[in-house]
């Protein structure tokens, strides 16, 4: 009984987040205006919240497969952070005190 209780609930709440995510789809969608796009973020909380409980679901039955996922997260986030905090900023700055005529 509490088994079939559970999944009913989370079977609501997974259909409530995916509802929600295509509601936030929606602005970016109707409104071809290409400084809307960015109203799609809207649809970002949901969707990592998702991912958290697929994270969850594989920690939970393999933990191998996640610490090989959690590397592969590290490693993103270590590039992505060369990239945002060293290299971009080089970069950006090439031609900054460069007098134009």
């Amino acid at each position: 009984m509490e088994v079939s209780i559970v999944a009913t609930l989370f079977s609501w709440i997974l259909l409530l987040l995916l509802a929600l995510i295509f509601i936030g789809a929606l602005p970016a969608v109707i409104n071809q205006n290409i400084w809307l796009f960015f109203r799609t973020a809207f649809m970002i909380p949901f969707l990592i919240i998702i991912a958290g409980v697929g994270m969850n679901a594989i920690y939970q039955n393999n933990k191998k497969w996640f610490a090989f996922i959690a590397f592969i997260y590290l490693v993103s986030i270590i590039q992505f952070g060369l990239t945002y905090f060293f290299c971009y900023p080089i970069f950006a700055s090439e031609n900054i005190f460069l007098v134009h005529d």
